[in-house]
């Protein structure tokens, strides 16, 4: 039988290779639907900052750090980026400029869809340089990859809650 401690640490492992997956998925659904090339720094930043608003409040901080410190290696690496620092303070800078438009939906004021626009609009401008046309498909398509991220989430803890369940059943 396990103890709470290993329970943890397999729920951490499980929600850390989930937010590895989703990352792939979020690119390979991009670059595969889109026919402009992204910028992979800026696609970067903004799945990041994607992951980690999405999930904020799964109570898994050590997680959200080994994937932030990981996944900033991974990306200065696939781009040949010397200055890891500074990455990571664009992607401060990124993740604070993104919450702000993503605050800004639900804010109470104006239309939720034309604040929505907005929202993508910023991350294209800087993910696509401006395309009109990437700007549309990628609105789209990241709507279906929130739903597909939620599927995921619920399925992972209805997964770990099973698994816990089965644990307890055999103290019981």
């Amino acid at each position: 039988m396990k103890n709470i401690e290993e329970i943890k640490d397999e729920w951490s492992f499980e929600f850390y290779k989930l937010m590895f997956k989703m990352q792939s998925v979020f690119e390979i659904l991009i670059k595969s639907k889109i026919a402009e090339s992204p910028d992979p720094l800026e696609l970067y930043y903004f799945i990041h900052f994607v992951l980690l608003s999405e999930l904020a409040d799964s109570e898994q901080d050590e997680v959200f750090k080994k994937y932030s410190n990981i996944s900033l290696e991974k990306i200065a690496e696939k781009v040949e980026i010397k200055d890891i620092a500074k990455v990571a303070i664009t992607r401060l800078e990124r993740f604070n400029e993104y919450s702000i438009y993503k605050n800004q939906i639900n804010d109470g004021q104006g239309s939720k869809n034309e604040k929505f626009a907005m929202y993508i609009h910023a991350a294209c401008k800087r993910i696509y340089t401006n395309s009109p046309m990437a700007s549309t498909w990628f609105g789209m398509h990241y709507r279906s990859f929130i739903g597909s991220l939620a599927r995921e989430r619920i399925k992972l803890s209805s997964q770990m809650s099973s698994n816990l369940i089965k644990e307890l059943d055999g103290v019981l």
